[in-house]
């Protein structure tokens, strides 16, 4: 395959054109490219909306902790711990018990901050985003989950997750010039080339 076929290839699986390349070669970012960030930042901040209020991990944590508590207590493994720690039980008891509480509202407070100042700190990013872009020889990897499969691009120590698409066009062994932004936790395509006429 001509390197001009398979960039073109890539340029349509990956939904970008050849002036957004140009301007990605450049260090910047095309009109078209802005605006689909714009899109991601909304729909991230929808799906932040739509987030429970509380941090369920800690919340399922914390009743989990309570019930394996109340279970050892009735089978009197409390009683067993009066007796060994002896006078060292109910500091302990305490101490134990303020350290989780504070662990909670350490967690509870993290979300909820996260939540309040994350749209505004994605606004700013999308209005200046920094473009990088990495070099190497590409590796392709599935993740086969219960509910879904998930594709993935190796290139160098950058790892970017592929569309269904995107996957059928990118070939394992061969070099790759990839230009990516980073978004909230995620790193986000921009676009790609095929670099066969610089390869030895």
């Amino acid at each position: 395959m001509s390197t001009t076929r398979h960039n073109t290839a890539l340029a349509h699986a990956m939904e970008f054109s050849s002036d957004d390349l140009v301007l990605n070669r450049r260090g910047e970012l095309s009109p078209a490219q802005m605006t689909k960030l714009d899109i991601l930042c909304d729909l991230f901040v929808q799906d932040l909306r739509e987030a429970p209020p509380l941090h369920l991990p800690s919340v399922i944590f914390l009743m989990g902790f309570g019930l394996v508590a109340g279970f050892l207590y009735l089978v009197g493994v409390a009683d067993l711990l009066h007796h060994w720690l002896d006078a060292w039980y109910y500091p302990v008891l305490i101490v134990g018990s303020l350290l989780l509480l504070a662990r909670f509202v350490w967690n509870q407070f993290r979300y909820v901050m996260v939540r309040l100042l994350l749209p505004d700190m994605l606004q700013k990013m999308i209005e200046a985003p920094a473009l990088y872009s990495v070099t190497g020889e590409a590796k392709l990897d599935t993740e086969v989950l219960p509910d879904e499969t998930n594709y993935w691009l190796q290139i160098s120590d950058q790892r970017f997750p592929l569309t269904t698409l995107a996957v059928d066009v990118f070939q394992t062994g061969r070099t790759y010039r990839i230009f990516y932004v980073h978004f909230a936790d995620e790193t986000v395509l921009m676009s790609a080339e095929w670099l066969k006429d610089n390869q030895g």
